[in-house]
């Protein structure tokens, strides 16, 4: 029915819309709204034309990375869209937003050295007040930039990385070491001792109990890479070891490992078939999704159908009696939001002649 997917922080930012950690300064009417409505066109617009008229950079940063990776929301979806990417993320760079900056390195790095025959001046100013960060903060954010590039990556002193991960409040620089460490587990059996080094980084991130957005993120995306590798492994025990971390996931509200989790009942993935709880689960799943981008996606509907035909009367008794109880045990963390009423959305400015950039393909 579904796949998991190792997702980069990329995506995340940008399937997360509203979980990306935006300063008091960057407040803007555009992002007031994204939090408190349903993301639509006419609101992804706005953000656009705001973007544009403003020196916002953290507004700019964030409507660069909607036009790198595209918007998949219930009622609006957009393809990825590199011109609107570089004319936005040029944009944060050059505002200062060093998030943004790192974004360009990554991303233009080849291309414009390529393109410019290395002479690239931009390239270089970045790069440059990268490293002019000393802050803790700055010196990962230089680290990780260099790992996401080819050229750099050989050079990045791990030593640094591990000095901050080990750190007890830096999850961040956690995980980073920790997907860094996993990054090099290849194939799956071989290098054991590189897998555990990372789950010895990812774990304080999964047992964490904050209910920061970002937290959440990285705890999200640490069980899902954990669930990822072990799902490829060759011998049984070793892929058995990807059940806790699903388990983990499914729990937490994650319609994705819900769904996950009630086909692996279904095929005994990992040694159980139990008819009544992929019917519960599945169950879940498609309460959770109701109103989400996920409702109806992935075949979900159509997969409920095909388990609760197989039930005995009995059987489905119990799978009852199992969703009721994961209704107590899990919560829906994607909640849906209300649209926003036709006297809120503002009018376009008829005069503002790149209010759309970024949007076209």
């Amino acid at each position: 029915m579904m796949l998991s997917k190792v997702f980069s922080g990329i995506q995340t930012a940008v399937l997360g819309l509203g979980l990306l950690a935006l300063s008091g300064a960057a407040a803007a009417d555009c992002l007031t709204d994204v939090k408190k409505y349903r993301f639509d066109k006419e609101l992804y617009n706005e953000c656009i034309r705001e973007a544009n008229k403003t020196d916002n950079a953290e507004l700019q940063y964030l409507v660069a990375l909607w036009n790198f990776a595209g918007v998949r929301e219930v009622d609006f979806q957009t393809q990825r869209n590199m011109n609107g990417y570089k004319h936005f993320i040029h944009l944060a760079a050059q505002g200062g937003n060093l998030d943004a900056m790192s974004m360009y390195v990554i991303t233009q790095y080849d291309r414009d050295n390529v393109e410019n025959n290395g002479k690239d001046l931009n390239m270089v100013k970045y790069l440059n007040a990268l490293a002019d960060d000393k802050s803790p903060e700055g010196i990962l954010r230089m680290l990780v930039t260099k790992m996401q590039i080819g050229k750099f990556r050989e050079t990045v002193e791990l030593p640094e990385l591990v000095k901050l991960a080990d750190e007890p409040d830096n999850l961040k620089a956690k995980f980073e070491l920790a997907r860094y460490y996993q990054s090099r587990v290849t194939p799956v059996d071989v290098r054991a001792d590189l897998i555990s080094k990372a789950y010895e980084y990812y774990k304080p991130i999964i047992e964490s109990k904050s209910d920061d957005d970002n937290v959440r993120v990285m705890r999200g995306q640490s069980l899902w890479n954990m669930y990822g590798y072990y799902m490829k492994a060759r011998n049984a025990e070793e892929f058995a070891r990807a059940e806790p971390f699903l388990k983990q996931l499914a729990y937490s509200g994650d319609i994705l490992a819900m769904g996950e989790y009630a086909v692996s009942y279904d095929t005994s993935r990992f040694g159980i078939l139990d008819d009544s709880k992929a019917y519960a689960w599945a169950g879940r799943a498609l309460e959770c999704a109701k109103g989400t981008i996920f409702e109806n996606e992935y075949g979900s509907n159509e997969f409920f159908e095909k388990v609760n035909k197989k039930l005995s009367d009995e059987e489905r008794k119990k799978g009852e009696a199992e969703l009721a109880e994961l209704r107590k045990s899990v919560k829906c963390i994607s909640q849906p939001k209300p649209k926003r009423p036709e006297s809120e959305v503002k009018a376009k400015d008829p005069a503002d002649k790149k209010s759309d950039a970024g949007t076209k393909k």
